[in-house]
């Protein structure tokens, strides 16, 4: 009897394993609470820099918003949902004209600023989506720091929801394909490709 116990106990110990590397393998598809900056001083001077040069003038009630680290050597960029008091609805993509990480952005015109109008129905969907998510955000996710989820980068998503102020979420790996997050990952590349135009509105000041 103690051994048929025994077995009944490991079977069951297999199967929960193989669940939860199933689930592990299907992805994640919720945001978790953002977990603070690096520890180590490279990186801290890097979060200073993004701070300073990237998001010194961005826009401080954004109805969504989210900041993408790109891969080596391509410039950082953040995009914004901004809900204006007549619900018209507008894009802001700010983008270093250099890599932080690796260049020196700073300058005259460090960072370019790009605007565009987006239709109301798209504008509701997205804010209602990072309330939703955001509202949502929770432990536990994978223990691994960063999702590479746009080609290396990373990314972290806030918004201004109304009652409950500024909202902040990262996405931990693996995202769930086809799911929330992955969707939220396809709407920033959206709106980041309807407010890029061959010129930008205007360069942006020098926020050293």
């Amino acid at each position: 009897m103690k051994i048929l116990i025994l077995i009944a106990a490991v079977l069951l110990l297999r199967a929960t394993f193989a669940q939860e590397e199933a689930k592990s393998e299907e992805g994640i598809d919720h945001l978790v609470p953002v977990r603070g900056l690096h520890d180590d001083k490279e990186s801290w001077d890097y979060e200073v820099k993004l701070r300073k040069i990237l998001l010194a003038e961005a826009p401080e009630k954004p109805a969504a918003f989210a900041l993408v680290k790109t891969g080596p050597g391509a410039p950082e960029f953040c995009v914004s949902l901004i809900k204006e008091k007549d619900d018209r609805y507008f894009v802001e993509v700010r983008q270093a004209t250099k890599n932080i990480w690796y260049g020196d952005a700073a300058g005259e015109n460090p960072v370019k600023v790009y605007r565009e109008s987006v239709p109301v129905k798209q504008g509701k969907e997205i804010e209602g989506l990072w309330a939703r998510m955001l509202q949502g955000a929770r432990y536990p996710g994978t223990n691994q720091k960063y999702d590479e989820t746009f080609d290396g980068g990373e990314a972290y998503f806030a918004a201004w929801i109304p009652g409950e102020g500024i909202m902040a979420g990262e996405t931990d790996r693996p995202v769930k394909r086809d799911g929330d997050v992955s969707k939220m990952n396809g709407l920033v590349r959206w709106m980041y490709q309807q407010a890029i135009k061959p010129e930008p509105v205007y360069p942006a000041k020098d926020s050293r």
